[in-house]
């Protein structure tokens, strides 16, 4: 998963502390500008590794990396397109293990994900995805679902992603966004 920190919105004056807590967070322009700017932001994992039947606990750090979106046409529309990748260097069973994981995702101009792909995968939307347009802290809901091939040819169906969003409230005001 993913966790995206959204600062709240809010105004404020001279240094009193009674400007109210924003109960709102605008999420579909937080991701407009995530895909419009680009994005880095590190990751802490906490998990596990299955190696051969045996469960590791692992526990490190990884980079996030969202490229700014550039104009592309996706199965004939005008569509955006955004390079993803997550790196980083994982302790199991007491050696390091490298993770190098890249995607294209591709956006509709509405920013919605449409589409996914890899070396190994090519997802669609079964439909855009729809991000609410704002959230409070301790909302959950679907966002998109991905049938899954090998490749573009669709000939080879490898399976369905499903992924949803769970809100939780975050220090100053703030927003955790995490995508599953």
């Amino acid at each position: 998963s993913i966790a995206v920190l959204l600062a709240g919105c809010g105004g404020g004056g001279g240094g009193d502390d009674t400007t109210p807590a924003a109960t709102s967070f605008p999420v579909q322009q937080a991701l407009t500008y995530a895909y419009t700017n680009g994005l880095q932001k590190t990751l802490n994992l906490t998990g596990t590794a299955n190696s051969a039947g045996t469960v590791y606990p692992v526990t490190g750090t990884l980079t996030f990396t969202l490229g700014a979106a550039t104009g592309t046409t996706f199965n004939n529309a005008a569509a955006f397109k955004s390079a993803t990748t997550v790196s980083g260097t994982l302790p199991v069973n007491g050696q390091s293990e490298l993770l190098n994981s890249s995607g294209t995702g591709y956006l509709n101009t509405s920013y919605a994900p449409i589409a996914v792909t890899t070396t190994t995968s090519y997802c669609i939307a079964i439909t855009p995805a729809v991000f609410p347009a704002s959230v409070t802290a301790g909302a959950t809901g679907p966002v998109v679902t991905y049938n899954c091939y090998t490749d573009s040819t669709k000939s080879a169906p490898i399976g369905t992603v499903v992924q949803t969003y769970v809100t939780t409230a975050g220090p100053n005001n703030t927003l955790n966004v995490t995508l599953n």
